[in-house]
């Protein structure tokens, strides 16, 4: 008998090692990095065990004044994480369980962010084939570009005479500088205003994470002279480097500060997976270059990203009415066993 019940602080510790060994789970998932902004969400978080083993965990936040809890709202992605063992039915068992869970409390939908493939440990795209048997939508799919390192792509020619123009320029790479982080901050920020936004996270924020998870979260900028001219932050996982945050000033345009830090990190990140590819990341994801909710898609960003031999995977959110996920049954055939 599967029970589900809500998370509490007291499950920490075994929370933060189920994620780990999680067939989808990443550090994104791990308490001090979901709850590094709990003033702006109501933990809503589920636990699913069978005696005292744990099944499955769904990271969630509930918001004021809506009927709809939402997995994960602060996070990129978020969904039910399973261990290597659970199966179809088990999944799906859960699923029913948490909708009749969040049901008896009020709530009347649920938002969904399946982890894409390109982060799981296993294969692990049973609860897209469960949201499809239980009529959710699919509200959004945003398209990212990335690049699997064990067969990379060759550069364009544009970007490789750019990255060659900023060695011309004598532009320099500085990994993990352990003060570049206001400084690349000041860049991000004044190019993000430009497009009258502001960073996800502020510098004190990245900073309290990346000491948090030193392993996961690495800066990476490029310096002209003693000026910050560029850089990206890069969020680590064992199977995926995803670059979290870019940006370059108007003199790093110029001068192919980009074009020098993506080749230097890919061509490093795709020698370090041929080398212990059970110990590197095997995808460089760049991020989405999509607006309102997929709608609106950044072609020169895309074909910037794609010049550097990346390719395009989706991030999909799908809405789901618990009543209809609550009566979810997997019906089957079992005369297929025989040919197994």
């Amino acid at each position: 008998m599967i029970e589900v019940r809500r998370y509490s602080p007291a499950d920490k510790a075994d929370w933060d090692h189920f994620v780990d060994k999680s067939r989808e789970g990443t550090f994104l998932f791990r308490r001090d990095f979901m709850d590094y902004h709990s003033d702006r969400f109501i933990d809503a978080s589920l636990i699913c065990t069978v005696g005292n083993r744990w099944l499955g965990v769904l990271p969630a936040s509930a918001h004021a004044d809506s009927r709809c809890i939402k997995a994960h709202g602060g996070l990129t992605y978020g969904t039910l994480l399973t261990t290597t063992d659970a199966t179809t039915q088990e999944i799906a068992q859960m699923w029913q369980i948490i909708a009749t869970t969040y049901r008896k409390e009020g709530f009347e939908l649920l938002e969904i962010k399946p982890t894409p493939y390109i982060y799981h440990r296993q294969p692990s795209e049973e609860t897209p084939y469960c949201l499809f048997r239980a009529s959710a939508r699919l509200v959004a799919r945003n398209l990212s570009a990335t690049i699997d390192l064990s067969q990379p792509l060759s550069f364009s020619t544009l970007r490789r005479r750019k990255r060659n123009k900023a060695i011309r320029q004598g532009l320099i790479l500085r990994h993990n500088s352990p003060n570049g982080w206001k400084e690349f901050w000041q860049v991000l920020s004044e190019v993000l205003l430009r497009h009258r936004t502001n960073p996800v996270h502020s510098a004190e924020e990245i900073e309290r994470l990346a000491r948090l998870f030193p392993k996961n979260i690495t800066l990476h900028i490029v310096h002209k002279g003693e000026q910050c001219v560029g850089g990206c932050v890069l969020f680590l996982t064992p199977q995926t480097a995803h670059v979290q945050y870019i940006a370059a000033n108007a003199a790093g345009r110029e001068d192919g500060a980009l074009d020098l830090l993506f080749t230097d990190l890919i061509e490093q990140l795709s020698k370090a997976y041929r080398t212990a590819p059970l110990s590197a990341p095997r995808y460089f994801d760049f991020g989405i270059s999509t607006e309102e909710a997929g709608q609106v898609l950044n072609g020169g960003l895309m074909h910037q990203k794609e010049g550097f031999g990346a390719h395009g995977i989706c991030y999909d959110t799908y809405l789901v009415e618990l009543s209809q996920l609550e009566m979810l049954s997997l019906t089957t055939n079992n005369s297929l066993n025989d040919s197994l």
